[in-house]
């Protein structure tokens, strides 16, 4: 059963351990969790609106657990063979608007593709929520093969454990996420390569927060001994604190 501590709901809840196993699952990603295609960082931030978006979304318009046809759906009718490019083409996209209906629920995958042509998202933060949806259904599953996308066609998946998950996955983000806040003694990685005082530590490196500054300056011991001078957006939480 799913569990989610930010879901009204008492049946669907993800703590917190959970999310301390995804985070250290993400470690042995093949490309750093938060870095998208564009080749550039989001921050915990961005990914968290980006799931709240599709959480709004699904509540709105409704979840469907796969795509399906409209109940009024007509298959494309035959063209003449004589038709123009240009008419061919006006047909196909007729056909395509009337299917294309406001308010038609949603899938789980469906909703957060939508939300990355929207002013909540983009193709980076759609891709890296996925990535943090794998993660936690892992957690959940205790597969370390699960996927988002086959957990949430299960037949008997409900749209209240959709809305849970990308709830859970938003917290997950801010969490862990590059920007979180870093207390002082917290565990944290570095998510960019680092030189400070002669020396240079590559993302990945890990060490303890010493000091936070004023505008977001951390002071890091870094756990090779010496220190170095991220910002809060330059680290995630570690989950091996």
């Amino acid at each position: 059963m799913l569990y989610t501590e930010i879901n009204d709901n008492p049946s669907v809840v993800i703590t917190g351990a959970m999310m301390a196993t995804a985070a250290s699952a993400a470690t042995a990603l093949y490309r750093p969790l938060w870095t998208g295609n564009s080749g550039e960082r989001s921050t915990g931030e961005a990914v968290a609106r980006h799931l709240e978006a599709a959480a709004e979304l699904v509540d709105a318009v409704g979840w469907t657990r796969t795509f399906s046809l409209t109940p009024a759906y007509q298959p494309l009718g035959p063209v003449a063979d004589d038709a123009s490019a240009e008419m061919m083409l006006r047909l196909l996209l007729d056909h395509i608007r009337d299917e294309e209906i406001p308010g038609r629920p949603v899938t789980a995958v469906e909703a957060l593709g939508r939300i990355g042509g929207s002013p909540d998202g983009d193709p980076d933060t759609r891709d890296i929520s996925q990535e943090v949806l794998n993660l936690l259904v892992q957690a959940l599953t205790g597969s370390p093969v699960a996927r988002f996308a086959q957990w949430a066609e299960r037949l008997h998946r409900t749209q209240a454990e959709i809305v849970a998950l990308f709830r859970g996955g938003a917290r997950f983000a801010r969490t862990y996420g590059p920007g979180a806040v870093s207390p002082r003694g917290s565990r944290v990685v570095l998510a960019v390569d680092i030189e400070a005082l002669g020396a240079r530590h590559e993302a990945g490196a890990q060490g303890t927060v010493e000091k936070v500054h004023a505008g977001g300056g951390l002071t890091v011991r870094m756990d090779d001994g010496r220190a170095t001078f991220p910002g809060q957006g330059d680290v995630s939480i570690s989950a091996l604190a």
